[in-house]
């Protein structure tokens, strides 16, 4: 985690859209329960929408090279839902005798 945050908030200082005049966090916050999480906080130099969410995607790009160069992986919501066993006839009504 230590490499992956290091590699994250070196990204963003050298990053020609981020505005590094401004408050920059890069900071391993919270074990969550399926995931370790991170925190970025950091201001484009642009006001335009359209460009800062292009800033942005680049930035989750980056962010996700950097996590797979350190062989980890994002995780995802996920849920799990248990099903009772039903009868055979149950999804094809054309099996009732």
């Amino acid at each position: 985690m230590a490499a992956i945050v290091a590699g994250v908030e070196n990204m963003l200082r050298n990053h020609s859209e981020i505005d590094t005049s401004q408050t920059l966090m890069m900071n391993f916050n919270a074990f969550a329960a399926s995931s370790i999480d991170f925190f970025v906080y950091t201001f484009t130099s642009t006001t335009d929408w359209v460009q800062y969410h292009q800033i942005t995607q680049d930035v989750l790009l980056k962010i996700m090279e950097i996590i797979e160069m350190q062989s980890a992986e994002i995780a995802f919501p996920t849920s799990t839902s248990h099903v009772q066993s039903l009868p055979v006839d149950a999804f094809n009504p054309q099996l009732e005798s």
